[in-house]
């Protein structure tokens, strides 16, 4: 969609992994440690998506924080990644309840908005090995063009 130019000149993309998880456990992602925290849990993942597509940035600007009851690490982020001529925000946060888009992009032509996490991590917590359909998601995300709304599976 963004190499076929769907939504025209890109100026705004969001990238998202919220979930609620208000009790803070005993793991490595949440201790006061080298490597700790939500940031250096998922801000990789989101940040290497960002590179992919858009290479590297301008800037970067972070905002950590820990906002959980008895939080250890930072367990909320906001990244902004500054690009020429538009802006990437990355973030997560651990006591977010309400679904958030999991991507939000938007154009001079139009936006696209794709909600759910990427299913590949709970098929490979229940046992599932990848196969030539791995990485294939079926939850639909909606595209918005000046012509009106249409599903797509992108």
């Amino acid at each position: 969609m963004l190499d076929a130019g769907t939504l025209g000149r890109v100026v705004n993309v969001e990238s998202r992994f919220d979930r609620f998880r208000p009790e803070v456990r005993d793991r490595w992602r949440e201790k006061a440690a080298p490597g700790g925290g939500i940031w250096y849990d998922l801000g990789p993942h989101l940040l290497d998506q960002a590179c992919e597509l858009f290479g590297m940035p301008q800037a970067l600007l972070l905002e950590l924080d820990a906002l959980r009851d008895g939080a250890k690490a930072d367990d909320d982020f906001l990244a902004l990644l500054d690009y020429e001529g538009f802006r990437v925000t990355l973030s997560a946060g651990t006591l977010v309840a309400d679904p958030t888009p999991r991507f939000r992009i938007h154009g001079t032509q139009g936006s696209f908005v794709k909600y759910g996490l990427d299913p590949q991590e709970d098929r490979l917590k229940a046992g599932e090995v990848p196969t030539s359909q791995w990485g294939e998601d079926n939850q639909h995300g909606i595209l918005t063009l000046r012509e009106g709304r249409v599903k797509t599976r992108r």
